[in-house]
């Protein structure tokens, strides 16, 4: 039989937290209007705020005392519960509940959360929030390129989380969510609170540690069976995930006859199929599983330009420095410069 659990000891615990993340000050935007630093712009079909990972990492960095290096993945910080216009972000948004719990509406969708529910939205969902005043929430700000290296392996089986970053990561599918609902899982809440306490710490491993944990956070949150994806696309089938992670595990050198010959299918139905399913060509596809991996080199290693060129498959580092720049609007070295680690 379980022993009954004290009161004080439960209050105890909820002020513990909340102490925590008072070591946090508030960090997002309180009133997106009043406040628009360098990067924020408005999408002018819609008339949105977007909110840039770089702009928000310097407003961290400008009003708390928790300082952010540029090769930053992660940042969680207490959510501020409510928001006064719809906007999007450039990176994915987490939003953990701790306590009490009110609306979140995702993409024209109304969602009701409450206590243990965790959601994540992707990159250019169209989001805003209201809870309710006793409310208690983190809130986890995450670079893409942390799922397509460090916490890749989020990729790897058929989850809920993998299908749908495979979705927003390569189809760029803003449309869709996750939402856990966890209910009172206090392992979960540990790793949750952990995670900020290390946030707030800023030691020289906090972004590996931090990604560490972010792996077991998913993995305990993918054992409740409530969890799942909102409005999940015919893209997110099994054949689906599998040609994904096929391509992703062999970008530097596979083509679309190794797909093909791997899927049983003549080139060309292939070719039909994945702008079909995928919404993309095989080489668009390739070049943008290419360039994700090579951000992440670049921000996180030390290999020679030339060398992450020879490691994604290019040819020469010339056609690799090409390509880059026609994406990102700049060269490989510079790109590696802006987003180092701050001295």
């Amino acid at each position: 039989m379980n022993p009954v659990r004290d009161p004080a000891f439960a209050q105890n615990d909820r002020l513990a937290e909340q102490i925590m993340i008072e070591q946090l000050k508030q960090t997002h935007f309180p009133d997106v209007p009043a406040w628009n630093p360098e990067g924020i712009v408005a999408k002018e079909e819609e008339k949105l705020p977007v909110l840039t990972w770089e702009s928000f990492r310097r407003f961290i960095n400008g009003n708390t005392g928790v300082r952010i290096p540029r090769n930053a993945q992660i940042i969680i910080t207490r959510h501020p519960g409510y928001s006064s216009v719809e906007h999007i972000h450039n990176y994915y948004e987490g939003c953990f509940i701790l306590a009490g719990g009110g609306t979140h509406i995702i993409s024209n969708h109304l969602e009701y959360v409450k206590e243990g529910d965790f959601s994540l939205i992707p990159p250019g969902a169209r989001h805003d929030f209201e809870f309710r005043p006793d409310s208690l929430a983190l809130c986890f700000s995450i670079h893409p390129s942390l799922f397509s290296g460090a916490c890749s392996s989020l990729l790897d089986d058929d989850t809920a989380t993998s299908r749908f970053l495979m979705d927003s990561l390569y189809q760029d599918n803003h449309e869709q969510y996750l939402l856990f609902r966890t209910g009172d899982d206090k392992a979960l809440r540990m790793i949750a609170m952990s995670m900020l306490q290390i946030m707030i710490g800023t030691g020289e491993n906090t972004d590996k540690t931090l990604s560490g944990l972010m792996l077991a956070f998913f993995a305990r949150a993918e054992t409740h069976p409530h969890s799942h994806i909102r409005n999940e696309s015919p893209g997110s089938k099994l054949l689906d995930l599998e040609l994904m992670n096929m391509i992703r595990k062999n970008y530097a050198t596979i083509t679309l006859t190794d797909l093909a010959k791997y899927l049983h299918y003549t080139v060309p139905h292939c070719s039909k199929y994945l702008k079909e399913h995928l919404g993309c060509t095989f080489s668009k596809l390739v070049q943008q599983m290419r360039f994700q991996a090579a951000e992440d080199y670049l921000t996180h290693s030390d290999m020679s330009v030339t060398r992450i060129s020879e490691t994604l498959g290019y040819e020469n580092p010339e056609n690799f420095i090409r390509a880059f720049k026609k994406t990102f609007g700049t060269t490989p070295i510079r790109y590696r410069q802006t987003h180092r680690q701050e001295n």
